[in-house]
């Protein structure tokens, strides 16, 4: 390699690491700020509000319950498109079967679009059961829970 092409391969490493050290990732409880609740007695819903610049992967999102007595019969995953760059909503709806009370727990997938970084699951849990229903309860959701005290979500952490 004659020294110019040399030179301009430093250069160009140079630039390409520059550009790495600009992209700055949220943290993904900012980057993927979920609120979990329940619906009604059959049904939980984990709203997903993603930053602008970040998407999540719809085959990454699961659900399953952590309890014998109540079940997941089946999910359905509504919006997730970014609109103007300003972000998206994706709602992940779950429906349950059982009379008893459990728990029940989403992962999701999500990536930063422009730095091609894929995040570890994003988990978050909601208490089901004759008395949670209706009730809002981000701060199930060990990633959610810092947020939510901030914006005073959370009654009681």
């Amino acid at each position: 390699m004659s020294v110019g092409g040399w030179l301009l391969s430093i250069v160009g490493a140079v630039g390409a690491s520059a550009a790495m050290a600009q992209t700055v990732l949220l943290p993904a409880e900012l980057a993927f700020q979920v609120l979990a609740r329940v619906v009604r007695p059959d049904r939980v819903e984990f709203t997903y509000r993603v930053a602008p610049g970040y998407r999540l992967h719809p085959e990454g999102l699961t659900a399953h319950s952590d309890s014998d007595s109540v079940r997941v019969l089946r999910t359905e995953i509504l919006g997730g498109a970014e609109e103007n760059g300003q972000g998206a909503e994706v709602v992940f709806r779950v429906w349950l079967s059982g009379a008893s009370a459990g728990r029940i727990v989403a992962e999701a997938r999500g990536c930063a679009n422009a730095a091609g970084v894929c995040y570890a699951p994003i988990t978050s849990a909601v208490e089901v059961g004759r008395e949670s229903l209706g009730a809002r309860a981000p701060c199930k959701s060990a990633m959610f829970r810092s947020l939510a005290a901030m914006v005073g979500l959370c009654a009681a952490l």
